[in-house]
Order: C-alpha cells, then structure tokens, then sequence
C-alpha cells in the first residue's frame, strides 16, 4: 500500500503546515 503511505504524508505536511 505504497499510495496509502503517500496520502499519510501529505495529511501530516497539511497539518504542520496548518499548525504553522
């Protein structure tokens, strides 16, 4: 599930970008 692993990535960059 490799996209699964990408999806995760982005919503973790989103949500530091959004705590920022």
């Amino acid at each position: 599930m490799f996209l699964n692993s990408q999806l995760h990535a982005l919503i973790f960059l989103s949500d530091v970008h959004q705590f920022r």
